[in-house]
């Protein structure tokens, strides 16, 4: 099941990134690498009428990743062999608007004064990114947690499940960037002393050797508690944990009358 999970948003964000190429070339007449990664100087190019336009189809695969995911209630109930192909429709409308939206940023932010930055750049759209991604999360998660949307909270659980981890994965995409352009960047300026790729893999080293640890110490036990957790197993390990800790405060905590 988890595999086949993984598959199909590989799927759909392989797919979604190459219709939003297929989309800036369309709009903007230049075909990107197959990085997603144009010129500087056809980059600059782009104006309100090409980055808007771009949201606005953001916007449109948002709708129709809602439509998607909520196809039982506008469709019937699908049958065993095109259940998986709305789950990969899903991911690709949200992926969709996800690509959308970041390079419709990525396009505003070069029109402006930053264009010619390159570093700069792509931190200014890293940090953008991250900050509107964090208020569409805190929003989305104080909604839910007010149960303001009834009787259509699971459903919206759901959708917004979807649109969270599709945005989650553009920050990583967009910090990736960043500190791609500023290793290139780093290992350009110390070609006179070291080769750029020995400068590369010593930076590459050092990320490792500062990452690894918090994600094998921290991040990779509160993973697998989360996951264990969403089991049955684990709801029963939970609800006795509970348990026990509300016993060692009755009897332990508590203040008693010795008499």
């Amino acid at each position: 099941e988890e595999t086949e999970e993984s598959e199909n948003d590989v799927a759909g964000l392989s797919l979604s990134f190459l219709t939003v190429q297929a989309l800036r070339f369309a709009i903007g007449g230049t075909l990107p690498n197959v990085e997603g990664v144009e010129s500087p100087a056809t980059a600059q190019t782009h104006g309100f009428d090409h980055w808007g336009t771009l949201l606005m189809f953001g916007f449109v695969s948002g709708i129709s990743g809602i439509v998607v995911v909520r196809h039982e209630h506008f469709f019937g109930e699908p049958g065993h062999k095109t259940k998986r192909f709305w789950n990969i429709a899903g991911d690709y409308c949200s992926f969709g608007s996800a690509w959308c939206c970041f390079y419709a940023a990525m396009w505003a932010f070069r029109y402006s004064a930053l264009g010619n930055q390159q570093a700069m750049l792509h931190v200014v759209i890293a940090l953008f990114v991250s900050g509107v991604t964090f208020v569409f999360v805190f929003v989305a998660d104080w909604v839910m947690d007010h149960n303001l949307l009834g009787e259509n909270a699971d459903a919206a659980h759901e959708v917004i499940d979807i649109f969270i981890e599709a945005f989650c994965v553009l920050v990583g995409f967009s910090w990736e960037q960043s500190f791609d352009t500023a290793v290139v960047d780093v290992a350009n300026s110390l070609k006179d002393h070291l080769p750029p790729a020995v400068v590369k893999l010593g930076m590459s080293l050092i990320l490792v050797a500062v990452v690894f640890p918090a994600w094998r110490y921290f991040i990779l036990p509160k993973e697998l508690e989360l996951a264990e957790e969403d089991s049955e197993e684990g709801q029963r390990l939970h609800r006795l944990k509970s348990a026990a800790s509300q016993h060692y405060k009755l009897m332990v905590e508590a203040d008693t009358d010795d008499r």
